[in-house]
């Protein structure tokens, strides 16, 4: 029998889990998956890298049990004035 579509795809932490993700990454402390307590492997491009601006460098934390991963993106002075006037283009064309 194969396995349902959506029991294998990865999905994003919710926001609870990746504050305690963030807190624990602040603090030092080692990267646990707040769920299943295993490790969170760093992946070197980030699943959201198509839609991120240019110039912005992002990586993900997986927890490979879970299928769940954190995004964690590096913005760049020029990759925020490029988000910043997509937001501007976007509020242009609804008004």
């Amino acid at each position: 029998m194969r396995p349902r579509v959506g029991a294998t795809a990865w999905r994003s932490f919710d926001r609870r889990d990746q504050r305690a993700i963030r807190a624990r990454l602040a603090a030092g402390a080692p990267l646990r998956c707040p769920r299943c307590a295993g490790l969170l492997e760093a992946r070197p491009t980030s699943r959201l890298l198509a839609v991120l601006p240019s110039g912005a460098r992002g990586y993900d934390l997986d927890c490979r049990s879970c299928h769940q991963f954190l995004p964690l993106i590096e913005h760049t002075p020029q990759s925020l004035r490029l988000l910043r006037l997509r937001r501007l283009v976007a509020a242009v064309r609804r008004a």
